[in-house]
């Protein structure tokens, strides 16, 4: 936009012409605006910068017009703005963008919000949608009861289901995704939802570091008229602001197989099936020799590995051998070195070719080794009472070993049992200073009904149930941390059998849940852990145990 003035009291005939000393400041108009914008229609806005002149105008006017700026977006990913001031919006994603207009040094800006607003309609007839607009519904309608409220999900997760407790005999309802960022409605006669991964990302995208509202209202429909509608309380999934690393594998049940989900993958993958059919439960990564240790045939099983980076077929490059057996394995990082256990025994062996080094006695049956990720220690439990086998043990706990580069120290008992509880499973979080791990109240470790999941501080001095993240959970298994992030939260996978309500299969059976951990509620005493989410990708109908992390 240019307007024509004379700038008589100063000689200037063009308000372009103006030096840095004829200008006090630059306004930008719009100064604040919300734009909603949805695929294949982005919002478009035209903005124009007004200078605020030193000296008024003979006709008394202190803004003039000008069109000679740079104009800059904060955001792109939110929008951009070309030369004459037109913003168009980002039409996958909504956000909130500063626009800039700079002339001879000096600038001034506006603040852009774009929602991303779209809806589906799934299974019923588009005048639902109407018909929702314009109810005014009641309180006491459909709870949401998937995600947990307050879920913290990482930005990449592929999608994200939903499902919900219909109310009485009502037979349609509006899931509803809120924020101030983007706002999604679901029209569907089912009582849950799973978003497609194009849809997911564009909420994730939005509402990283963001909360995203879910409610749902529900009511009768007649086929041409809805009636008691009402709306269910508000719960709330968290994206996080960055997305989560590498990738988890996994042993399953369906083929005896280990499969891999890279974060932000729609399914799993087979990784490693062995070619006679045996369980491959037990593996570990050795990512600094670029192996795969796994044990075959399950307790106490030969030992072999693989080449970790061929990735669509691993290769054995140390064939399975009855002189090599053992249950439970973890590599040293710097690779060299295989902490194995079988039937009780602490053994170490080559990391590249499987040779033995040498044993390691204690005084009591010990199992579950897990190497620091520094390498100066190593982890593990010791059984006091009843061991049926390296993972059926009772009165069982946490103790650590220094490692001086060479040969373990004596083991010191950091997370103490008392009466008939047990220990088990303990695994060093990626930075070192915490540990995940799991107690039975009563009774042995293996696949116990009662089994929680709870963190300590590296030493024990803070020990905290993850309440949180376990729920309803029964069966608690196996936790492994993922890769250290460049974030504030750590992410935890374990496997347990809970209830899933957007798929029942899965509630039947073991599957790998993930939960963020805040460390800084950890040192505060607090419970760490947010409501832990169903990994996307998995086989619900597969027992899915033993998840371990892979950077890549």
């Amino acid at each position: 936009m240019f307007t024509a003035l004379l700038f008589l009291a100063c000689g200037k005939t063009d308000p372009n012409n103006l030096t840095a000393a004829d200008i006090t400041a630059i306004r930008v108009q719009p100064d604040e605006l919300t734009l909603a914008t949805r695929l294949d229609a982005p919002a478009e806005r035209t903005f124009t910068a007004w200078a605020t002149l030193a000296e008024p105008l003979p006709s008394g006017e202190t803004e003039v017009a000008i069109e000679l700026v740079s104009w800059a977006s904060s955001s792109a990913a939110t929008g951009e703005i070309d030369t004459t001031g037109n913003f168009t919006s980002s039409d996958t994603n909504g956000g909130v963008t500063t626009i800039t207009a700079s002339h001879l040094g000096i600038e001034g800006s506006s603040t852009v919000t774009v929602i991303y607003e779209d809806y589906r309609v799934v299974g019923v007839d588009e005048s639902v949608v109407d018909a929702f607009e314009q109810a005014d519904p009641s309180a006491g309608g459909a709870e949401v009861v998937y995600p947990l409220d307050g879920a913290r999900v990482p930005r990449n997760l592929a999608s994200l289901a939903f499902a919900w407790e219909p109310p009485g005999s009502h037979d349609v309802y509006r899931l509803r995704l809120q924020s101030d960022l983007s706002d999604v409605s679901v029209y569907t006669d089912s009582p849950s939802w799973e978003a497609d991964a194009d849809l997911w990302a564009i909420i994730a995208s939005s509402n990283r570091g963001g909360e995203v509202a879910v409610t749902v209202e529900s009511g009768k429909w007649s086929g041409g008229s809805l009636s008691d509608v009402a709306r269910g309380p508000a719960s709330s999934v968290i994206v996080n602001r960055l997305d989560a690393r590498g990738s988890v594998l996994y042993w399953t049940s369906v083929g005896e197989s280990i499969m891999r989900i890279p974060l932000g993958a729609e399914e799993a993958d087979v990784y490693w099936q062995d070619p006679e059919g045996r369980c491959v439960g037990c593996h570990a990564i050795n990512e600094a020799e670029g192996l795969m240790g796994v044990v075959n045939d399950g307790w106490n099983g030969p030992l072999s590995y693989l080449d970790l980076y061929d990735i669509d077929e691993p290769e054995l490059v140390v064939e399975p051998a009855d002189d090599r057996r053992a249950s439970f394995i973890d590599f040293h990082p710097d690779g060299s070195i295989l902490a194995t256990v079988g039937e009780g025994q602490l053994s170490f062996r080559d990391g590249v070719t499987g040779a033995p080094l040498f044993d390691y006695q204690t005084d009591y049956p010990f199992s579950m080794p897990d190497w620091s990720p520094s390498g100066d220690a190593l982890l593990g439990v010791q059984a006091k009472g009843q061991v049926l086998s390296d993972a059926d043990m009772s009165q069982s706990e946490i103790v650590e070993f220094d490692w001086d580069g060479s040969r373990p120290g004596s083991p010191q008992v950091i997370g103490f049992q008392e009466g008939n509880e047990s220990l088990f499973a303990p695994s060093y979080s990626p930075d070192g200073d915490w540990i995940a791990y799991l107690r039975v109240p009563e009774g042995s470790t293996h696949f116990n009904p009662d089994s929680e999941l709870w963190l300590m501080s590296r030493g024990g001095d803070i020990q905290i149930p993850l309440d949180n993240a376990m729920g309803d959970s029964l069966h608690a298994g196996y936790p492994r941390w993922g890769p250290l992030p460049d974030d504030d939260f750590l992410w935890l996978a374990w496997s347990a059998v809970r209830d899933y309500p957007p798929d029942e299969t899965a509630s039947t059976q073991p599957q790998i849940w993930v939960t963020a951990i805040d460390t800084s509620k950890a040192v505060a005493g607090e419970d760490p852990s947010s409501p832990a989410f169903w990994l996307t990708g998995q086989d619900p109908t597969g027992n899915n145990h033993l998840p371990v992390w892979w950077k890549e």
